[in-house]
């Protein structure tokens, strides 16, 4: 990626690709995504009679069932050079040394603490690597939850807020920049890296966000969003939701020209603090968006039984139709979303060994926008495409395997 950005004219780079295309504050929302997922999955799992031995288990066959895709995934990547021909750049060979030296990083789930850029090995799993690490919290939070509610927050609160601390401490100490292009115009690719290596890929650099993430789902789970919609500064961030979140973008353009040129210690420190507490409002509020329209459904259904019950004479005919008609619909958006889930899915899994193969067979420096457009429809062809064929051949028989033991494993203890 290095390669193909400095090939490219560097000041439209700088000054608007780069802040609109990694903006921290939706980079974060992945974490939010994974967290709350898993978060909302635990919650429905654990019931009454179960035991926390059992959701450690449970966890710790899903990460031996990702570690074993990896070592596909791996295996492919490795094998490159022998199947295409080298570049000017030696890509391959050099992808595959990577990996061939560090390949038990990738393997344990350890590729996203690297010493330098150069021994990172399929480098887009870092954030499945930090997330794992963290999937231990989220458990043992949801637990507390389930069965004892106020040590869960606690707990939660105590994690969320030592792990923002953390942050601002770490940032006082070693005065990184607050954000990852946030530098004036000296900036090189290599000390870039250096702030990729040592603060972002990090796992403690996330926990404020994951962490979050249970405490939103108690918020959400336990009905209190009406009440927090209920103070005048949260009510109006929630109604004007779309446009707080294009403000985000503006951020980091303010205080690269208004704060950064001022800043001391403390100020960095405060700044990267109040940053990840916006950016933690911001998400709790999509979130909770979710659970409006999960309950406006619920009311629906409740008002359309209430009405059935003292409206006798009403076209049952008629409202079963209706039924089927919106189950079908409900079905047919199901299978899309499932569709263009797989496909991201396989696609995410292969996409830097694809880009890499791609990137391998380039001969001539990108210097246009015209050469630019192309190349990046290119690869977004050619990542799809192998995305299929690695869900076709790999992910999906994996899979499929997988689900088939699960089943196995119910029908014993049945």
């Amino acid at each position: 990626m290095a390669i193909l950005l400095k090939s490219f004219p560097r000041a439209p780079i700088k000054d608007w690709f780069v802040p609109f295309i990694f903006g921290d504050w939706y980079l974060e929302g992945l974490f939010t995504y994974t967290g709350f997922a898993r978060s909302m999955e635990l919650w429905k799992k654990v019931g009454p009679t179960t035991r926390f031995s059992q959701l450690i288990v449970s966890t710790l066959t899903k990460l031996f069932s990702l570690s074993l895709l990896l070592l596909f995934i791996l295996i492919i990547h490795v094998n490159l050079p022998l199947v295409f021909s080298s570049g000017p750049y030696n890509l391959l060979e050099r992808e595959s040394n990577q990996c061939l030296n560090n390949f038990w990083q990738t393997i344990f789930l350890q590729n996203n603490h690297p010493k330098d850029i150069d021994n990172l090995c399929l480098i887009h799993f870092w954030s499945v690597s930090a997330e794992t690490q963290l999937l231990l919290v989220i458990v043992i939070l949801v637990f507390l939850y389930k069965r004892y509610p106020k040590i869960g927050l606690t707990c939660n609160l105590i994690t969320s807020i030592t792990s923002l601390l953390y942050i601002g401490y770490f940032y006082y100490n070693y005065q990184y920049p607050a954000h990852i292009f946030s530098a004036g115009d000296d900036e090189s690719f290599s000390s870039i890296e250096n702030f990729a290596t040592s603060v972002y890929l990090s796992t403690m650099s996330h926990l404020w966000m994951y962490s979050s993430t249970a405490l939103f789902t108690y918020l959400i789970m336990n009905d209190y969003v009406p009440t927090i919609n209920k103070i005048p500064i949260c009510k109006k961030i929630n109604e004007n939701l779309v446009a707080f979140g294009f403000s985000l973008f503006l951020i980091q353009p303010i205080y690269h020209n208004l704060i950064q040129p001022y800043q001391n210690q403390l100020i960095l420190a405060i700044y990267v603090v109040v940053f990840r507490v916006i950016c933690l409002i911001f998400w709790f509020f999509v979130a909770s968006r979710n659970s409006d329209k999960s309950n406006q459904v619920s009311a629906e259904n409740i008002e359309k039984n209430g009405f059935l019950k003292q409206n006798e004479s009403t076209n049952h005919q008629e409202i079963n139709q209706k039924k089927s008609i919106d189950l079908e619909k409900e079905e047919k958006q199901l299978k899309f979303y499932s569709i263009v889930a797989t496909i991201l899915k396989s696609t995410y899994c292969v996409h830097v060994t694809v880009i890499t193969i791609i990137l391998n067979s380039l001969r001539h420096q990108i210097v246009t926008f015209g050469d630019m457009f192309t190349f990046v429809l290119l690869q977004l062809t050619t990542c799809i495409i192998g995305g299929l064929l690695f869900h076709f051949f790999i992910l999906g028989p994996f899979t499929s395997i997988f689900v088939s033991m699960k089943k196995e494993k119910k029908i014993k203890t049945n």
